[in-house]
């Protein structure tokens, strides 16, 4: 074979190795805590040869955070048109069942990895995702609090106000953006909403893992001491199931009371298995 040729072809295996898809993996921990009831959930589903991930924060009942463990992935995955009109339609549908069979309500953060390695995030409420990068938070979900400046100049355009009793809240709950909770919404019109916020980012070797919990880790945690905790942990190759856990326990220890549920999702870039295959096929080995 000539070098000319030889060169091009190991070029193209090099290309094709970058392009393939990282190895997903993921641990989990859920804790009822001091609440008389567990309202969280997590689904995690194969879909278009990408994976999804969700958690949901049910209030008042977990109806509808059942309901989405169960269906949100599923509209998902047959919504048309970009990922992000895909997440919108799906929660809008999600929301108009919510809202016509059930009572309560529910936050919601979903993460889909597809099959090019780019992470896309949608959420409603105060459940979370955090992404890792070499150490430090590359990308994260921000709350949709009454309070957050954007949110209560939209809820104060379409009529509502926001109140603190304890936390800031509209209409009495003490998020701005949920799914199902149809009395709170009949209150007021566009005021609390369930339209997704989306972010988007492409992963790389220096992204290790994603954090995906409710907010009874998020109230009493910062980003940045749970990427910490992560890393460390994985460097004693503790098993996610136990990373997971770890998080809640410390958790815990500061004081939360509320459902907590937690999933470490860890990025696996090795590649030394399809390199040696790719050598041994180039060499005739």
């Amino acid at each position: 074979m000539k070098i000319k040729n030889l060169l091009a072809l190991l070029c193209m295996c090099l290309a094709s190795l970058s392009l393939a898809q990282v190895n997903i993996k993921y641990g989990l921990f859920t804790y009822q805590n001091t609440r008389p009831y567990q309202e969280d959930r997590f689904a995690h589903a194969k879909i278009d040869k990408g994976e999804f991930f969700g958690v949901y924060d049910g209030h008042g009942g977990d109806k509808v955070s059942s309901f989405l463990k169960d269906k949100l992935h599923v509209f998902f995955g047959k919504a048309r048109g970009s990922l992000q009109k895909k997440f919108e339609r799906a929660f809008e549908q999600a929301d108009y069942i919510s809202q016509n069979s059930f009572k309560d309500g529910s936050t919601a953060v979903v993460v889909y990895i597809d099959k090019n390695n780019r992470v896309h995030l949608a959420w409603v409420g105060d459940s979370r995702a955090v992404l890792e990068s070499n150490g430090s938070v590359a990308l994260a979900t921000q709350d949709h609090k009454p309070d957050r400046s954007d949110e209560k100049q939209r809820i104060e355009k379409a009529g509502g106000e926001v109140l603190k009793h304890g936390v800031w809240r509209v209409n009495g709950l003490a998020v701005s953006r949920s799914i199902g909770d149809v009395s709170l919404k009949k209150m007021g019109v566009g005021q609390i909403i369930a339209t997704p916020e989306y972010a988007q980012m492409q992963l790389t070797a220096d992204n290790h893992f994603l954090i995906l919990a409710s907010d009874g880790l998020w109230d009493v945690m910062s980003n940045e001491d749970c990427v910490k905790m992560v890393r460390a942990a994985l460097s004693k190759n503790k098993s996610l199931d136990v990373i997971a856990e770890g998080l809640a326990r410390e958790a815990i220890k500061q004081a939360s009371g509320d459902n907590i549920t937690v999933s470490v999702i860890q990025f696996d870039w090795s590649s030394g298995s399809r390199a040696k295959s790719w050598w041994s096929w180039l060499w005739g080995k």
